[in-house]
């Protein structure tokens, strides 16, 4: 069993959570119906906004505060060495991609999920549902309440919404 500092839970996990379901989420998503619309281009352009949220997360797991700014996110993502890096570095490009280029890319964003998912110690759960419902609002205020008792400032949300 591993223990969690309820410090480092409340400061980084649960911002890493966030930047998972407000970053990785969405694009994953849009990886997939690219690849079901025959659109590989935007499918590879997809996975590497999948695996440069997952540099994120893990640089945030990490003690990174900064926003999710893809140059500055880039330089410390090799700089540091970040596991992410390596797969970012094997995305095929974009321009001009074909279908086997496009499932190529699936697959090295899998891998990226499968880092952060073995990184994170919680999964903030899905916000985009066919019903529409948001199911991370209770989670969001449960972890709020978190931040609240161990003396933290709330959430920084400002990445999120510039």
């Amino acid at each position: 069993m591993r223990s969690l500092d309820a410090r480092w839970f409340a400061e980084r996990a649960t911002a890493a959570a966030w930047a998972e379901a407000l970053v990785i989420q969405p694009a994953f998503e849009d990886v997939h119906a690219a690849l079901d619309a025959g659109d590989w281009a935007t499918c590879v352009d997809c996975c590497f906004e999948t695996v440069l949220g997952a540099c994120f997360v893990l640089a945030v797991l990490d003690g990174y505060n900064g926003a999710p700014v893809e140059a500055d996110l880039l330089v410390r993502c090799l700089v540091d060495g970040s596991p992410a890096a390596d797969l970012l570095g094997r995305l095929p490009h974009g321009h001009e991609a074909r279908g086997e280029d496009a499932r190529e890319a699936v697959a090295i964003s899998g891998e990226a999920l499968a880092l952060v998912e073995a990184a994170l110690p919680l999964r903030v759960e899905r916000f985009r549902t066919p019903e529409g419902f948001f199911p991370g609002v209770r989670a969001a205020a449960g972890l709020e309440k978190l931040r609240t008792r161990l003396g933290l400032p709330g959430f920084g949300w400002r990445h999120f919404t510039t």
